[in-house]
């Protein structure tokens, strides 16, 4: 290990991170799917008499725990592709932990959104409720309202 490298090495170890320079996949794969989801997937690639061993068997546990699906690939699983698209090595899958992250957000988004409205709402409804203001001003600031809540829907996206 070069002397610089040391110095990192202690700084991360210093700063409480676990550092592992052993164990990893033979690939880190990333490719776009047809929605424009960046997708990574390691790949680690094992003979008949191959096995994993405690490193890698570790690394694979802290990439999955991050969402990273990892494959171990053997000569089997790419006899007609079949194997391996099981796996999901050829298609598009979006991990779960991916998955349950952005339903999380969009969830958090809408969430958000949806209590911004209701004291949108709640603004107009006190302002209609002003006992000053004649019939045709109250419609006057009802469609404008309306306006204001059919644009914020046209504009929310999930």
């Amino acid at each position: 290990m070069k002397n610089f490298e040391a110095k990192v090495l202690r700084y991360l170890q210093e700063e409480e991170w676990e550092v592992h320079k052993n164990g990893w996949p033979d690939f880190i794969c990333h490719k776009k799917s047809l929605h424009g989801d960046n997708i990574i997937i390691a790949v680690e690639v094992k003979d008949w008499h191959d096995k994993l061993s405690e490193a890698q068997i570790n690394m694979h546990g802290i990439l999955r725990k991050a969402g990273i699906p990892v494959l171990v690939i053997t000569p089997e699983d790419l006899k007609g592709k079949h194997r391996a698209r099981e796996h999901g090595l050829f298609c598009s899958q979006k991990s779960y932990l991916q998955i349950k992250q952005e339903l999380k957000n969009t969830k958090e988004s809408f969430d958000k959104r949806i209590e911004y409205l209701g004291k949108e709402i709640d603004k107009f409804v006190d302002i209609l409720n002003v006992s000053r203001l004649s019939q045709d001003k109250r419609m006057e600031i009802a469609r404008i309202a309306l306006e204001r809540v059919g644009e914020f829907v046209s504009n929310t996206k999930p």
